[in-house]
């Protein structure tokens, strides 16, 4: 995910900043998919929009004002448990995708009128 963000920096997919680009991944510990921000480690609640900081300092967060990215195990999870405007609303970069999740996200984001483009390095 480091080297996806990396990339959406360079091309100005996402906003340039650089304490609030958070990963979704898969935490086996805890059972459930955790944001973590990638330099300050805080912890992203998306389903209230709030922020923990290292020493438990919880502070209300604007969901347009962050950027948040998650791989394909991720994607499953929550599309899964039916998460789909954070998928399809909040989500900005998707690492690791298999060819039929992306089918999928496309047909969730066209469902709701956006208009999608889908690319690849021909690995797929």
């Amino acid at each position: 995910l480091y080297t996806a963000f990396y990339i959406a920096k360079k091309c100005g997919i996402i906003y340039p900043l650089d304490d609030n680009c958070f990963c979704g991944t898969f935490d086996k510990k805890e059972g459930r998919v955790v944001f973590r921000e990638i330099v300050t480690n805080k912890v992203l609640d998306p389903y209230n929009w709030k922020v923990t900081d290292l020493d438990g300092t919880t502070q209300n967060i604007d969901p347009t004002k962050i950027n948040i990215g998650i791989d394909n195990i991720a994607y499953e999870e929550l599309s899964a448990k039916g998460y789909f405007e954070l998928l399809s609303k909040y989500t900005q970069i998707f690492a690791r995708m298999r060819p039929l999740q992306k089918q999928m996200l496309i047909n969730l984001m066209m469902d709701q009128g956006e208009i999608v483009g889908m690319c690849g390095d021909g690995a797929n």
